[in-house]
């Protein structure tokens, strides 16, 4: 199967799906496609996340998780971390078209943190990397002079803690429901330390916000949990 008959393979399941609502015969078609380039699944349920309506993100960001899982698992939690890492690279390029890129986004990642398909290192990890990249077009440098970064940040977090409140209502109300999420406090304590050559000075912003501590900043977008996790 070519890459263009995936292409279009992944769209029309992806249509299908957001009609629908079947997350079983969405996987179940995903797993038509020969097992090596599954992943493109990943991939374009992020682009299409970008620009969908919020209802459909929902959905988007559920088949994103349920597709790492048995049974008829799609894909892994590595491809997952890998696509997330291309979009925050592309970010600053997105925003472009989609202003609203880093709350969309952001939202995507947090779900996939809270079910754990994405780490919290492996998110800021990219953001290094982005920092390291010469071609990276902005780079960090915009990424969080601009303050978008904080924002992205802020967004993953807010729907973690949001997914994992959710799952946890779910198993009250019924014994039977799906596994529990798990918030940002948890996936922190998780981490189990720094994440090597990131500091919180790092990713303050430039103008007005700069001139305040890395706490302050932190804590008025909700960020305070990361303090304890950078250099």
């Amino acid at each position: 199967m070519s890459d263009a008959e995936v292409s279009r393979r992944v769209q029309g399941t992806l249509n299908e799906y957001l009609s629908l609502q079947n997350v079983p015969e969405a996987k179940a078609c995903f797993n038509e496609i020969p097992a090596n380039k599954r992943a493109q699944a990943v991939d374009a349920m992020l682009w299409k996340s970008l620009e969908a309506k919020p209802k459909h993100r929902v959905l988007l960001a559920t088949l994103l998780v349920e597709s790492t899982r048995p049974p008829m698992q799609t894909y892994t939690a590595e491809d997952v971390t890998a696509a997330c890492s291309e979009q925050v690279e592309m970010l600053m390029d997105n925003r472009i078209d989609i202003p609203m890129v880093q709350e969309y986004l952001g939202y995507m990642l947090g779900v996939a943190m809270s079910h754990e398909c994405l780490s919290l290192p492996s998110l800021l990890r990219s953001i290094q990397r982005t920092a390291a990249d010469p071609d990276a077009g902005t780079g960090l440098a915009g990424l969080v002079s601009s303050g978008v970064c904080l924002k992205l940040l802020a967004a993953a977090f807010k729907a973690c803690d949001d997914e994992a409140k959710a799952q946890a209502q779910t198993m009250a109300d019924d014994a039977g429901g799906a596994g529990g999420a798990r918030s940002i406090d948890a996936l922190v304590s998780a981490a189990g330390g720094c994440v090597s050559g990131l500091r919180a000075s790092d990713l303050l912003p430039d103008g007005e916000e700069a001139g305040r501590g890395a706490a302050e900043v932190f804590q008025a977008h909700g960020l305070e949990a990361l303090l304890r996790i950078l250099d």
